[in-house]
């Protein structure tokens, strides 16, 4: 079963997003958290304006989509 370049970014994202929340709940590393999301999200808002997305240049070169 293949999963489209798409769709692999997609679960990049939201797992990155995902670890951005646990690091910005604690206290010791709540700024790298808030700091990861908003480079997330700024990173997402580029690639809707642009439609580059370099997920998927580096998803493309992953030993199982080869």
């Amino acid at each position: 079963m293949t999963i489209s370049l798409e769709r692999q970014a997609g679960i990049g994202n939201g797992l990155l997003v995902i670890l951005s929340v646990v690091l910005g709940s604690m206290d010791r590393t709540r700024l790298i958290g808030i700091s990861f999301g908003v480079f997330m999200g700024l990173g997402l808002i580029f690639s809707g304006m642009t439609g580059y997305c370099g997920w998927i240049r580096i998803f493309a070169r992953m030993p199982w989509n080869r």
